[in-house]
């Protein structure tokens, strides 16, 4: 069975790695940023804003965890 990994599931573990820099919000660009460092190679840049999109829930542009 292969398993599946949500959008969630990136923002949430982009958070956790991006915490030792303490962010307030992820933008696309270190959501971008901290997906190529996990080796994750298959999506592309609109992967990426829809992802972005998907967390925004204040239609900011970024995510952000408050």
């Amino acid at each position: 069975m292969m398993l599946t990994i949500t959008a969630e599931e990136h923002i949430l573990e982009s958070f956790t790695i991006l915490k030792g820099n303490n962010p307030a919000d992820i933008t696309f660009e270190s959501l971008k940023e901290v997906l190529t460092k996990m080796g994750d190679t298959k999506l592309t840049d609109d992967d990426i804003k829809n992802m972005i999109e998907e967390a925004d829930l204040n239609n900011t542009g970024k995510v952000s965890l408050d």
